[in-house]
């Protein structure tokens, strides 16, 4: 476990979407579900929020679990098509 799938070519990202994955971390009663989504660019992410194409799949006992997100985006866009920063901002936020 721990992992994001995407599809593989056009014809299954029309169907399918993203799968996400946790990484179930146990250290006595705490339990911690750690999902990561990494290396989507942002038009792709944004699309697949917006067609509700996100599946975060969950351990059975889910309300046992604490959930947390990582998203990890390490770069700035280049064009103003992709990312709009105001005037005197920086990308590094």
């Amino acid at each position: 476990m721990g992992k994001f799938d995407l599809p593989y070519s056009d014809a299954e990202a029309k169907e399918e979407g993203i799968a996400v994955r946790p990484v179930l971390l146990q250290k006595g009663t705490s339990r911690l579900a750690m999902y990561g989504i990494g290396n989507v660019k942002d038009q792709r992410m944004h699309f697949e929020l917006r067609s509700n194409r996100v599946r975060m799949y969950m351990p059975k006992d889910k309300d046992d679990w604490f959930n947390i997100l990582i998203i990890h985006q390490n770069r700035c866009a280049s064009s103003l098509n992709f990312l709009r920063v105001p005037a005197g901002s920086s990308c590094w936020i």
